[in-house]
């Protein structure tokens, strides 16, 4: 297959650029708690459980009922206001998180921040599939991703740092108010590109059901949800708990763990992540089938030196498997994307992405993190220091599963009545050698 000819616009570019940093201050307010979770326990008096709660099902909860309507809303209003209210209202109650003064205060918070998040990737996932040209689809969500890796970096540097200089309170203070600028650089630079398929405003109610069949109607989408919903489970659910395994398992100081996290998840992470979805388009242009045997080695990659770290407390070998974990774990976000993306038509992508973040979410926040939680306070009689390791290692268990689906989806055929028609391309052509 030949490189596609067309080019994205001129403001393309920077739109993906302002867009990355509001995917970056996303996970900075979302991750920052992981890095105050010990401080907060001892602050409130808060169980293993209870803190579960807080990273996990308080946030996913409402994030995943939320990015339903708006992902219908992106059909008919403009993607670039929805984002930019979204960043903003977040960025707010992030900055309220300061003055907390228990653990309800703390979940009332987190609900809102995850209602307001749910307004930032359905809508930035479809405004990336206007700008760019399909065969850079999943170079270009990657790229987006990756925005995920510097956004905790920055929650390590301002969470595990700053946290420990000046007290969690300043932390979430400061992750709040750089989150107040990026909403205001986003709203006055990005631009609304123009939209492929305009939605219906009748169809809103119905576009659900029809995504929905869509995609339960091939095997190949079918397997990708699956494979979503553990990848949740894999990668945020245990990332979640990573810097309280340093803490409690490694002696690291919080500081010295916001340091470290800041350098490998940031810096490796990013790094990992672009570059496997610059490898996945290339190679795709040879064989479709390759993006997502590429996707299901890294996932077996990554898992197998997350138990090594998770196994192994010995500072150099668990810092060396937690770094190379590290640079592989998101490698299957834009890929997995563009090939969902593939099989079904422009307007109902950001249903789709609703959808794909759902049990992504519920996955790794309201099943992963909060499971976890729960198996480190069953398992710390006996267990000791070891107990949290041991319950994200039960987790880590899926990892098979999910390495099988991705690589079975790959060679799946789509339904020729859900190609796209709103893009011309032998879309089934590239899916089905």
């Amino acid at each position: 297959m030949t490189p596609s000819t067309v080019e994205p616009a001129p403001h393309a570019r920077r739109t993906l650029f302002l867009l990355w940093c509001v995917f970056a201050v996303a996970q900075l307010d979302r991750n920052i708690l992981s890095f105050a979770l010990e401080p907060i326990a001892l602050e409130f008096g808060l169980t293993d459980t209870q803190l579960g709660l807080l990273t996990g099902f308080a946030f996913a909860a409402v994030f995943v009922l939320v990015g339903f309507p708006v992902a219908a809303l992106c059909l008919t209003r403009s993607r670039h206001a929805i984002v930019s209210v979204s960043v903003f209202a977040w960025s707010a109650l992030t900055l309220a998180s300061a003055g907390a003064q228990g653990f309800a205060h703390l979940l009332v918070a987190r609900l809102g921040i995850g209602a307001a998040e749910a307004g930032a990737v359905a809508p930035a996932h479809s405004m990336i599939s206007d700008l760019f040209p399909e065969d850079r689809h999943a170079s270009s969500l990657s790229a987006f991703a990756s925005g995920a890796n510097f956004g905790v970096l920055l929650a390590a540097l301002i969470g595990g740092v700053v946290g420990q200089m000046l007290g969690w309170r300043w932390a979430f203070a400061g992750a709040g108010l750089l989150g107040l600028i990026v909403a205001l650089a986003f709203a006055r630079l990005a631009v609304e590109p123009a939209r492929a398929v305009h939605g219906d405003p009748d169809a809103r109610d119905a576009l659900l059901s029809q995504t929905l069949r869509t995609l339960l109607s091939q095997r190949g989408t079918r397997r990708a949800l699956i494979a979503f919903l553990l990848m949740g489970a894999l990668v945020i659910g245990t990332g979640v708990w990573v810097p309280t395994v340093f803490v409690r398992q490694y002696g690291l100081t919080l500081s010295q763990t916001g340091a470290m996290i800041a350098l490998v998840a940031g810096f490796v992470g990013g790094t990992g992540t672009a570059l496997c979805g610059l490898a996945v388009d290339w190679m795709g242009r040879r064989d479709a089938r390759y993006r997502l045997y590429v996707v299901a080695g890294t996932v077996a990659v990554a898992a197998l030196f997350k138990m090594v770290f998770l196994l192994i407390p010995t500072p150099l070998v668990g810092i060396a498997a937690f770094v190379l974990s590290t640079f592989f774990s998101f490698a299957f976000w834009g890929p997995g994307f563009a090939f969902v993306y593939a099989q079904i038509p422009g307007h109902q992508r950001p249903m789709a992405t609703a959808i794909l973040l759902l049990l992504f979410n519920f996955g790794g926040m309201a099943v992963g993190a909060t499971v976890i939680g729960a198996l480190s306070d069953a398992f710390a009689p006996g267990a000791g220091d070891r107990a949290l390791s041991y319950g994200i290692l039960c987790v880590m268990l899926v990892s098979p599963v999910a390495v099988w689906l991705f690589a079975s989806a790959a060679s799946t055929r789509p339904a020729i009545a859900h190609q796209r028609s709103d893009r011309p391309g032998p879309v089934s052509a590239r899916w089905s050698r």
